[in-house]
Parts: C-alpha cells; sequence; structure tokens
C-alpha cells in the first residue's frame, strides 16, 4: 500500500468514525416480519447470492438515539437491497453494552427485520474502548508477541460476546474495518503507529480466530465474514491493490500461532464463512470494463495462494463506490456509469455474495458524496441506474 491510502481514508470516513454502518438483505426463505426467535436458521454462505445492500451512515448517534428508523428501513427494502451492514459502535461515555445503548441497538434491528432485510453485524474499532496503541499490542511483525492483547481479548469478552447474546437475530458478523488500512507510516516500525484500522496480520489473525470461537460457541449457524480487505488504485500492480501481501501474512500468522492448518477441513484453512471485500478501483474518473472483474479475480487468487483449500471461498463486497458531489453533472453520470458496470461484473463472478453500495445518502457535513440520493433525499442519476440492476 502506499500514501493514496490516507487520501481515500480520510475523505470517506471523517465524519464516519471509523467506519460505516449499514448495508442490507437476507436469505428470502428465512426472511420474517418478527424478530427472529433464539435460535435461528442455520445460514450457509453457498447459500447467500449476489444481491444488491446498502449503507446509510450511523445507525445509532453519540446520544443515542436511533438514527436507522422505520421510515429508513423501508426505504432501503423499497430501493430493492436485502442486506444491511450495521456498524455496532459503543457511543462515547457508554461504558459497556447494556442498558440504552442495546436497545437502541434493538429497535435497529427490528426496523429492518420488519422490512425483510437482515442486518450484517460490523464489529470494528469503535465497538470497544482504546485506540490503535492499544489494539496494535502483542503483535509477532513487532517482535512482542503472538497477536494478542488486553485490548483484543476485551473486545471479544465485553463487545462480541454480549451483542452475539443480546442479537441472536443477527445471523452474520463482520469481523473489523479494512484492517489493512494505514493513513500515516508503513506499518512495521515497534512504537510508531499506522494510522487508520490497520491490524498487524498476527493480531488479525488471532482476533479472527477468537471470534469464529465465540460465534460457534454462541450463536451456531450464524456467519464469520473477515473483515473488509480495502483495495484500490495505489499502484500499477492489481496484485499489490488488493492486499495480495496482506492476506499471505494473515494467513502465515495464522498457521503458525493460532493453529489454522489443524482447523477441520470445511474451515478450509482459515476460521471465516466468507471473506469481506472493499472495492474502489479508479475513484476518481470511468471505470473501464474488465476492471472490477481484474480487481476481485486478483483477490480471489490471493485468497486461494494463501489458503489452497478455502478455494471457492465466498466473498462480500461489504463496501464499493464512487463519490459525486451534489450537481456535478459529469461526477453524477460517472458515478450512475461505474455503478452498472460494477454489479453488472460482480454478479457474473463465482463465490461472490451480497455487494454493498456505499452509500444510500450524501453526507456534506462529512464531505462524503457517494450517495444514491442527496442528503435531502433527491434522487441522482445514480438512483436510476441502482434501480435498474436485478
Amino acid at each position: 500500500m502506499g500514501r493514496m491510502v490516507t487520501l481515500h481514508y480520510s475523505v470517506r470516513r471523517r465524519a464516519a468514525s471509523n467506519s460505516i454502518r449499514a448495508a442490507i438483505a437476507i436469505l428470502p426463505l428465512i426472511m420474517s416480519t418478527r424478530v427472529a426467535a433464539a435460535h435461528p436458521p442455520e445460514l450457509h454462505p453457498a447459500a447467500v447470492p449476489f444481491c444488491k445492500a446498502l449503507s446509510d451512515g450511523w445507525a445509532v448517534d453519540d446520544q443515542r438515539h436511533v438514527l436507522l428508523t422505520e421510515p429508513e428501513a423501508r426505504e432501503l427494502h423499497g430501493a430493492g437491497a436485502r442486506w444491511a451492514r450495521v456498524e455496532f459502535r459503543l457511543p462515547p461515555g457508554c461504558q459497556r453494552w447494556s442498558g440504552a445503548v442495546t436497545a437502541a441497538y434493538q429497535v435497529v434491528i427490528r426496523n429492518l427485520i420488519r422490512e425483510h432485510v437482515q442486518p450484517l453485524g460490523l464489529l470494528d474499532a469503535g465497538s470497544w474502548h482504546g485506540g490503535q496503541k492499544l489494539w496494535l499490542q502483542g503483535s509477532a511483525e513487532t517482535g512482542s508477541g503472538d497477536g494478542s492483547n488486553p485490548y483484543l481479548r476485551a473486545w471479544c469478552a465485553d463487545a462480541l460476546l454480549p451483542l452475539l447474546k443480546a442479537f441472536p437475530q443477527v445471523r452474520a458478523w463482520e469481523v473489523w474495518n479494512e484492517p489493512n488500512c494505514w493513513t500515516r507510516h508503513s506499518p512495521g516500525a515497534p512504537g510508531v503507529l499506522p494510522g487508520g484500522s490497520y491490524l498487524y496480520p498476527s493480531n488479525f489473525a488471532w482476533l479472527l480466530t477468537e471470534t469464529w470461537k465465540t460465534v460457534r460457541a454462541c450463536s451456531p449457524g450464524s456467519l464469520v465474514v473477515a473483515g473488509g480487505i480495502l483495495t484500490a488504485g495505489f499502484t500499477h500492480s492489481v496484485a499489490a491493490n488488493v492486499a495480495t501481501e496482506y492476506i499471505r501474512a494473515t494467513v502465515s500468522a495464522g498457521n503458525q500461532l493460532d493453529g489454522w492448518s489443524d482447523l477441520p477441513a470445511e474451515c478450509g484453512g482459515a476460521p471465516v464463512d466468507a471473506w469481506g471485500l472493499h472495492l474502489y478501483p479508479d475513484s476518481d474518473s470511468r471505470v473501464a470494463s474488465g476492471v472490477i472483474d481484474a480487481y476481485y479475480t486478483a483477490f480471489r487468487k490471493a485468497l486461494v495462494a494463501a489458503l489452497p483449500r478455502q478455494g471457492a471461498a465466498a466473498v462480500w463486497v461489504t463496501e464499493i463506490g464512487w463519490a459525486a458531489r451534489t450537481g456535478d453533472v459529469r461526477a453524477e453520470a460517472r458515478e450512475a456509469a461505474n455503478l452498472v458496470e460494477a454489479f453488472t461484473e460482480l454478479a457474473q463472478q463465482p463465490g461472490i455474495g451480497p455487494v454493498f453500495w456505499f452509500t444510500l445518502h450524501d453526507n456534506p457535513s462529512a464531505g462524503l458524496w457517494y450517495g444514491l440520493r442527496t442528503a435531502n433525499d433527491q434522487p441522482k442519476p445514480a438512483w436510476a441506474a441502482w434501480k435498474s440492476i436485478r
């Protein structure tokens, strides 16, 4: 990766506080207008096919007010989306996952399921207290450990575990957001923080392992999605742009430190059910035919090289989008054309799961212009393009 990560991360994330949040879908056979029972039907990654999904900002704000309301959920469903990516973010001042904050997210999940959509729960750096200095401790890469540390252990015990118990109706969980994204310093120097949402591969491998164990014990049948790996036009090498080395290093750490090579055969060599992919190629230009196919194919190739037993691994595109400032006619036309090109190419890919467009609405205060609709809910050209995708 290179310095381009800084621009990509800061522009998209400035007011998104570590990550994005909502996007939409559920398997039609298990849709229900009611919140799921304590033991919902089991999901299998192969049974979650390509479909449209959406994101639209925080689901709950800093004051624990619900932002993903019933009308918002209804709009997501009406837009033809089937999945919603919901970041479970612990607001400032909340010491733990209980009480009012958990109740607020219960409303969010209920709103979605009533509209026949299923949340993909995102657990990331905002799901527990602490910063990068804490979550990078104990990394094998800096010679200080096996990837575990007090922050990640607390993340599993005090965020993941209570959320699994409180939200049995959430049947898929994404682990971290863009673990390969650094914004300030190239990773590797002890005591120097890379910035962004970066986790060393040994930290990420440990977190995936512990999440998988916890989910299998507390919510059997739920899916674990390895946090969305950021891919973008950082260099002239597509292999480098799809984080080939980061994937290889994560699997290597998992094998050496976390027993991945001894996992049951059905795991395919890694404690995940699907891999999350964030696609942002050619962010400021018209994406050429075949570019999306090239990125997706290279990503799958990297997974197969690192995990020969997981050659048929499912891939969920948990973020994709292009920015178009409202009123910029050329940019808005480009956003619409890129959307059609991307979804057309992705629909034909092997192993593809839900594809989450970022985002439904523009957020001018955050400098985020990726919406299908403006901040005041007026359709952009991308809205008609989105509606045309079947």
